[in-house]
């Protein structure tokens, strides 16, 4: 039986081939739009690690793409390079390491932000850039570092960087506290953390760790005692 002629003329006025059409592009859209979900969650997952309290050997570069998901809105604009060395898996509390990870790369996209905004009010050409480098440097050791062409850092701020408190942001934008915590968890795991900043090189903050940080803390632990007993 014919549907009834207003159903009918509903029908008529429907493309249903641009609906079949249309139909796969939107399956395929929901598809990877569920699968972006899916990465973000287990990015989320791994980088807090909530099931892992104790010191565990990690991948330090599998927690900086974990970092760069998270913060993968904010970073869209920005070139990311990425040279990865070969290295051995890292002993550390790996929630922590991966917050030193953020705090840098967030501070990084604001001096990003900030340097591009300026060339636009010049009409200047800008490529916002970020480069991040690991390597092995000894046999129990790695580094870890992040370029930006940011705006250069003034030596006198450079001092007080990992100060608490500290901050070069304006009222109620940042808390002062973030590179101080990534130079206390950093110190805690035996590590350095510096920076490098003039017209010549740009932006860099570089962290090295021992890749065994139980054997460094016991190193340490011996040579105190060594002193004291003197």
């Amino acid at each position: 039986s014919q549907p009834k002629p207003e159903i009918q003329d509903y029908l008529e006025e429907i493309d249903l081939d641009f609906l079949a059409e249309d139909f796969f592009k939107v399956l395929s859209s929901m598809k990877n739009g569920a699968e972006r979900i899916k990465h973000i969650v287990q990015s989320l997952r791994n980088f807090s690690r909530l099931d892992e309290s104790e010191i565990k050997f990690v991948n330090l570069q599998e927690g900086i793409e974990d970092t760069l998901v998270i913060l993968n809105h904010q970073i869209q604009h920005i070139k990311v390079i990425k040279n990865y060395g070969n290295l051995s898996l890292v002993e550390c509390y790996a929630a922590q390491i991966n917050q030193v990870f953020l705090d840098i790369i967030f501070n990084a996209i604001d001096a990003i932000n900030e340097s591009e905004s300026q060339f636009q009010d010049h009409q200047l050409d800008f490529v916002p850039t970020l480069k991040i480098q690991t390597e092995k440097i000894e046999s129990d050791r790695v580094k870890i570092s992040f370029w930006n062409n940011g705006p250069i850092i003034p030596a006198k701020i450079i001092e007080k960087l990992f100060d608490p408190f500290f901050t070069t942001k304006p009222v109620g934008q940042g808390t002062g506290l973030g590179l101080t915590n990534c130079y206390q968890i950093i110190q805690q795991h035996c590590g350095q953390i510096e920076v490098i900043s003039n017209s010549e090189q740009g932006t860099e903050f570089t962290i090295t760790l021992p890749t065994k940080m139980s054997d460094q803390r016991r190193s340490q632990e011996t040579a105190i005692l060594e002193t004291e007993s003197i």
